[in-house]
């Protein structure tokens, strides 16, 4: 399994659209935005063990940091 840009997600029982996946220290993170008003950012580890996709918020702020140093968000 692979994450792909565009693909719609559902963390914490709400819809979130992949935005770009990076890796940051040899793991994956992916920058997703709610599919829902007001607009909501989030950045999410992913683990992806015999093809079961998870993703867990990430709340360190160095970690989310460095994440939006990297991702490519087209203009």
């Amino acid at each position: 399994m692979v994450l792909e840009e565009g693909e719609i997600l559902t963390l914490n029982q709400q819809e979130y659209i992949v935005i770009d996946v990076v890796n940051y220290l040899n793991q994956q993170y992916a920058y997703l935005i709610s599919n829902f008003k007001p607009l909501d950012v989030i950045i999410a580890k992913v683990t992806i063990d015999n093809d079961n996709l998870s993703l867990e918020e990430v709340e360190d702020k160095k970690i989310i940091e460095e994440i939006l140093k990297i991702v490519s968000i087209e203009e």
